[in-house]
């Protein structure tokens, strides 16, 4: 099969991106006969999280004395923590609606808010932690929970209540030009997503130079050629180390592909997840939800434009590149026995903020 595609190129705008047109021979069933996707290809790449800690002292000795350092220099103070040494900046974190806290600290990309006050609910949580991208790739997701818990241990915490801001589920795809394929379905109209415009709002469909977003209020679907990423972004030799050993099976690859969900806590709520265990524990239930292909699915390519004036968009066939990547992302998270369901919306009233 034959499939022309279009490059996104950096130096052109978005809107000329559909002029710059390949073509180049792409088997599906080639790919399925000789791509095994690897259990690193799918993976956690961004988490982000709100916490109750119950703290047994009414001061952070330590931490009080590395800031008040690093605001006297007006630069990060270095400070050890149970078996991490870790970076204590003269700011603090939290603004807007976020519950503010005085401790801002850094270990590896990983930055983490901590305030001394006793808290018992999640309006006012007094413990935060955000894990970027690089973080997750560069460390993984067991090291950052380990940090997590050693840390609140050794300030003398327990954790009470966590709960998810943000996580982002990926799928890296090395050595296929899957990307172009994607890009060229989506110029030609051939998709299908329960996203809308909303009043004041973008539309849900957005092209970049590397790839494209298709957005929603509690979900975001990225797609983009992630060597294109990295050498615009600039990444350090320690990402794209990391890349090549724990994503791309220790190979620099050809081409690279990256398929990621951005998954917000308003999401996760409709679907019963009030804690970061339950979304940890059935991340793979999760997957499949987002990927799920029914009338009021989040997104999925079709292989011919759908008749939406009519109302069938239901009737298009999923094509077969999206299904093979559905499938290589659900074997990247192991279903497990316990069903997901969705919260019952007679108790919305009363839901943790």
């Amino acid at each position: 099969m034959t499939i022309r595609t279009h490059v996104p190129r950096a130096s052109k705008k978005t809107a000329a991106l559909a002029d710059t047109c390949i073509t180049y021979p792409l088997n599906l069933h080639s790919i399925h006969a000789t791509y095994k996707p690897r259990a690193e290809n799918a993976s956690v790449d961004w988490y982000e999280i709100g916490a109750v800690v119950t703290w047994n002292r009414d001061t952070l000795p330590e931490l009080e004395k590395a800031l008040l350092k690093a605001q006297r220099t007006r630069s990060s103070a270095e400070c050890t923590v149970g078996p991490y040494s870790v970076l204590i900046h003269p700011e603090g974190i939290g603004k807007g609606r976020e519950s503010r806290m005085r401790y801002r600290i850094t270990w590896k990309k990983v930055v983490v808010g901590v305030s001394a006050r006793q808290s018992t609910n999640r309006k006012l949580y007094n413990f935060a932690l955000r894990a970027s991208g690089k973080a997750c790739v560069v460390l993984g997701l067991e090291a950052i929970l380990e940090f997590q818990h050693s840390l609140i241990h050794a300030l003398g915490g327990r954790l009470n209540d966590s709960w998810i801001k943000r996580i982002d589920v990926c799928l890296d795809i090395s050595d296929l030009p899957v990307i172009d394929v994607l890009i060229r379905k989506l110029r030609d109209g051939c998709y299908v997503t329960s996203s809308r415009n909303r009043r004041g709002q973008k539309s849900p469909l957005a092209f970049y130079e590397t790839g494209f977003a298709i957005r929603s209020q509690d979900i975001r679907l990225n797609a983009y050629d992630k060597l294109a990423e990295m050498k615009k972004r600039r990444r350090g030799k320690d990402y794209r180390q990391a890349m090549i050993q724990n994503r791309w099976g220790g190979v620099l690859p050809t081409s690279a592909t990256r398929v990621e969900f951005q998954i917000l806590k308003g999401r996760l709520f409709r679907l019963n997840m009030k804690t970061a265990k339950e979304v940890l524990d059935r991340l793979s239930e999760i997957v499949a939800h987002t990927t799920a292909e029914s009338p009021r699915s989040f997104f999925r390519f079709t292989e011919s434009p759908p008749d939406s004036k009519n109302g069938h968009q239901a009737r298009a066939k999923t094509h077969p590149l999206w299904k093979w990547i559905i499938e290589c992302f659900r074997a990247g998270f192991p279903a497990t026995p316990q069903p997901l369901e969705k919260r019952n919306r007679d108790h919305h009233a009363k839901a943790f903020v």
